[in-house]
């Protein structure tokens, strides 16, 4: 499926039927809407087949300030590094290809995507890196440097990981003590 004509002709019309429905009982929580996960990945053309497809944010039809009660979510994961072990040194190469090119351009892409739309913006996942305690690790560099980038655009985050809880349900302290 294409991202922007997803975003546009499936997902749009869904979100502004929903925040109609929201509307109707409480006008002023903020909205999460999220593109097809890949869009942010794709050039931000509005009038195109790829990013995210929105040219407004949902609800945007019939209320002008829904832009201001918005935010688009999305998703960061470099995915050249699906098979590497998380624990495993990162190769230069690769960190090259993640954090100077894809990582950059997904952030660079939901700031264009939210000067068109409006609203705010939230890196709602990203992650999956356990303290392995080796400073050149994926795990490492790869939160570390999703971290500093969102920093510089004054992003909000949350970090995605399904491993803070051991099997008896205790939290495991190197995974929670980070927040």
């Amino acid at each position: 499926m294409v991202s922007g004509y997803a975003g546009r002709y499936n997902l749009l019309p869904v979100y502004d039927y929903l925040v109609e429905r929201i509307r109707k009982y409480d006008n002023s929580t903020l909205i999460f809407y999220e593109p097809v996960t890949y869009g942010i990945f794709t050039p931000i053309n509005p009038s195109g087949w790829l990013g995210t497809g929105f040219r407004r944010a949902p609800g945007a039809n019939h209320d002008k300030s829904a832009p201001n009660k918005s935010v688009l979510s999305y998703h960061y994961y470099c995915w050249v590094l699906q098979t590497d072990y998380p624990n495993s040194t990162m190769p230069f190469w690769k960190k090259i290809i993640c954090d100077s090119f894809l990582l950059p351009t997904v952030i660079s892409n939901a700031i264009k995507a939210t000067k068109i739309t409006g609203g705010g913006r939230f890196l709602t996942e990203f992650g999956l890196c356990g303290d392995d305690g080796n400073p050149r690790s994926v795990n490492t560099l790869e939160c570390n440097a999703v971290l500093d980038e969102a920093d510089k655009h004054f992003e909000s985050w949350t970090y995605w990981d399904g491993n803070f809880l051991d099997e008896l349900g205790n939290p495991i302290k190197s995974e929670v003590i980070k927040f």
